[in-house]
């Protein structure tokens, strides 16, 4: 590069000499690592106009390239990658690389004797890639849990958006709250319900250019056992003996409930859902009037939930 241009480029790198000219886009121009871009000038050239184009990371400075109207000169440092439109002086990169973020400088020196200054910003992003849903636990329990699940990504200038069964979760600021970072966001859901989680979660990874989402995420959340209800075969109050009458227990609980069955306060020897009036006589109950309850239990949240009683008694033959 010549005396005058690197003066130019100088000048313009450390003190922003003559920004406003609008002889550039307005900026930033994202474009992803690996990718070409092009960079438009908006004045149109005349046969005797010098184009300069620079380039700053902020540290250091650089000629890019310089049109003349005898030709154009690439720098070493961007030949095989850079060129300049001889026609209207666009700039065009190939194959860029991180290194290529930064402040690309033009200065145009007119035939007419003016100087034309702008700049305007590259960012060179990563791909969206990588978008994964983990959660701290492995299993929830209903009202007792706080689940944080984290959603990571790889690319650049990152923002995140979620979604259950298509819907978006958006932040409460209560039980549902959304923290995002730079490559992750965190979504926190406090006293977790069954409905939360069922999903399927999404997270998706979005940036100017493009966007990727999550594979389908869901975690059990236990819950129960609730709605325990006792139904006898038969309404009367008095059962003939050895009939084949008896009492059935259900819950509403993931996982399945387990049963126990009282007679008065008294447990009984028997368990499932069914309670046959076999078991009951073999166990000397029935003779005289009582309450018959169950008792459904949850293994993992370790909750016991007793039905309302059913009172009967058994009439001998």
């Amino acid at each position: 590069m010549d005396r005058i241009g690197l003066s130019l480029l100088f000048l313009f790198a450390s003190t922003g000499c003559c920004v406003g000219s609008n002889i550039l886009p307005t900026g930033p121009v994202d474009v992803i690592l690996g990718n070409n871009v092009t960079i438009n000038v908006l004045p149109a050239k005349t046969s005797d106009d010098i184009i300069i184009w620079g380039f700053s990371d902020g540290e250091s400075s650089a000629n890019v390239a310089t049109l003349r109207p005898n030709g154009v000169n690439v720098n070493d440092r961007y030949k095989g990658r850079a060129s300049v439109n001889s026609t209207n002086g666009y700039l065009t990169l190939t194959s860029l690389k991180s290194q290529d973020t930064g402040d690309y400088m033009l200065t145009i020196l007119t035939g007419g004797g003016d100087t034309l200054t702008g700049k305007i910003k590259v960012r060179v992003l990563d791909p969206v890639s990588s978008v994964v849903i983990t959660s701290d636990l492995p299993e929830a329990i209903e009202q007792n849990s706080t689940v944080v699940l984290t959603c990571s990504s790889k690319g650049s200038l990152l923002t995140f958006t979620w979604t259950n069964n298509s819907n978006p979760i958006v932040d409460d600021g209560k039980r549902l709250t959304l923290t995002n970072e730079q490559s992750s966001s965190k979504l926190t859901i406090k006293d977790v319900l069954r409905y939360d989680l069922v999903g399927p979660i999404v997270c998706t990874a979005t940036n100017k250019l493009e966007k990727q989402s999550s594979a389908p995420f869901n975690l059990t959340v236990y819950y129960g056992p609730e709605d325990v209800i006792i139904k006898p075969s038969a309404t009367s109050q008095y059962i003939p003996s050895k009939s084949d009458f008896n009492l059935t227990c259900s819950a509403s609980s993931s996982p399945s409930a387990t049963f126990t069955w009282f007679h008065d306060e008294k447990e009984l020897k028997a368990t499932g859902q069914v309670l046959t009036l076999k078991v009951i006589e073999e166990q000397g109950f029935g003779k005289n009037i009582g309450d018959y309850k169950c008792v459904a239990q949850n293994a993992k949240t370790k909750r016991a939930v007793p039905s309302a009683p059913v009172r009967f008694s058994v009439m001998g033959e």
